[in-house]
């Protein structure tokens, strides 16, 4: 796959339109304007719950299986398993807890090979460049994807959230501070020590100018 699939993908999508993929006759997954169809599970995974997409297929053989895993919002994933099953949604969250919440379909290729992690990967940025703002957010010490959705590990690009200049340029600092330490292989606890304190402000500056619950990497015990 070339940039001018992902291209021309994007367009139909812009158009109103849809996009599939699908094996011979067979839609294996269809994504549309408001989020992606699962024919073969009969389930529509909408934008604010998706968070990125992962395709791979096994060593090849005639009849190679192919599998394509959505990452999605554990609160939301909870609710579907506690209607279907009739179990707790609070039982459910505790076992997803340090774990993604994925929904995945598996399907046969007899044909050329299926353009599956090309469309993963423009799946995956699609999820985060038309994504409304999560409900919580989390900020790490990367330089980039400082800021990520706490029910997806989606990241969230500072440009879509409403704050303010200097908040941003805070997060780009500190980010890159992380990133540094990180490319300097540096075991110094005291080092990443250090980043903590300006985490949290910066945490506590993201919650009043979005409106969002907001922490740091270190300070959450919901995600993997």
């Amino acid at each position: 796959m070339t940039s001018r699939d992902w291209d021309d993908w994007s367009r139909r999508l812009e158009a109103g339109g849809s996009v599939d993929l699908t094996v011979g006759d067979n839609m294996i997954v269809r994504v549309q304007g408001d989020g992606v169809w699962l024919p073969s599970r009969d389930l529509l995974v909408r934008r604010q719950h998706l968070g990125f997409a992962d395709g791979w297929e096994q060593p090849r053989f005639s009849g190679v299986p192919y599998r394509l895993e959505l990452i999605v919002s554990r609160p939301w994933w909870a609710e579907q398993v506690a209607q279907k099953t009739g179990r707790a949604m609070e039982d459910v969250l505790s076992d997803l807890a340090g774990t993604h919440a994925t929904v995945d379909v598996e399907f046969r290729s007899w044909r050329r090979r299926v353009p599956l992690e090309s469309f993963a990967e423009w799946l995956t940025q699609q999820a985060e460049d038309r994504a409304p703002i999560p409900e919580r957010l989390c900020i790490t010490p990367v330089a980039d994807g400082q800021v990520m959705d706490r029910d997806t590990n989606r990241s969230v690009a500072l440009d879509r959230l409403p704050i303010t200049h200097e908040l941003r340029s805070r997060l780009v600092a500190w980010g890159q501070a992380g990133s540094s330490l990180a490319r300097d292989n540096a075991a110094d606890e005291a080092a990443w020590e250090s980043l903590k304190p300006e985490g949290r402000k910066l945490a506590r500056a993201l919650e009043v100018e979005t409106g969002r619950p907001s922490v740091t990497w270190w300070d959450t015990t919901d995600m993997p």
